[in-house]
């Protein structure tokens, strides 16, 4: 079972002009699964430091394209965050062979070079999954970095919640995850977790637990 931490010291400083870091601002890609909350961003393409060109929006929600970025549609009736996911990090590297992909939900608030700091981790590490850290919980659902050279993704069987403990558990088992020191805030955790999403969440666990033979979301 493999988990690292990283700290930096400071993430705004970082410059993705030359050599390295230039080759890493083309293989880094954004993922943002969204429906209609589209306030935040504009602010998180700004901040990620990512080419508006190499961000996916996967639509939930029918609409009009946002310009300058990728649009693709997935407003089937049945929610599934999950099949989001798949969805963006498919098009990401069947398209375009994007070496990494960070998943963001439409509404965290990112400190500029963080993303770099995480894939920077990775890269030291050798993990699959890298992530923000501090975290509550070991992966955080709403911002995470996939190495898409690892076998590691979403399970589709699960529709809500569990899948960031399921991919940790994945990443776990295969070379690990690393957690890095930078700052990106979820700004409305769980808003959305009523309702249908309320007894998806529970459907959730039981696979979690049934899956991983626990009896516990760790």
């Amino acid at each position: 079972m493999k988990r690292f931490l990283i700290g930096f010291v400071s993430t705004s400083s970082q410059n993705c002009g030359t050599g390295r870091d230039q080759n890493l601002k083309n293989d880094l890609w954004v993922v943002i699964p969204t429906a209609n909350r589209h306030q935040y961003l504009e602010e998180i393409f700004e901040n990620s430091g990512v080419p508006r060109d190499q961000i996916v929006l996967v639509r939930t929600a029918p609409g009009v394209d946002i310009e300058g970025v990728h649009n693709i549609w997935d407003d089937k009736e049945e929610f599934n965050i999950h099949r989001w996911w798949n969805h963006g990090l498919q098009y990401a590297e069947e398209l375009f062979d994007a070496k990494y992909v960070a998943v963001l939900n439409d509404d965290v608030w990112i400190e500029p070079g963080s993303l770099q700091a995480i894939v920077k981790g990775i890269e030291w590490s050798g993990a699959d999954i890298g992530y923000p850290e501090p975290s509550s919980s070991d992966i955080c659902g709403y911002a995470w970095v996939l190495r898409m050279s690892s076998p590691i993704r979403p399970d589709q069987r699960f529709r809500w919640w569990f899948g960031d403990n399921d991919l940790r558990n994945q990443a776990r088992a295969n070379n690990g995850t690393v957690s890095v020191s930078c700052n990106i805030k979820h700004l409305h955790p769980n808003e959305t977790t009523v309702g249908e999403f309320f007894e998806a969440t529970k459907r959730d666990g039981e696979l979690f637990y049934e899956k991983w033979d626990t009896t516990s979301r760790d």
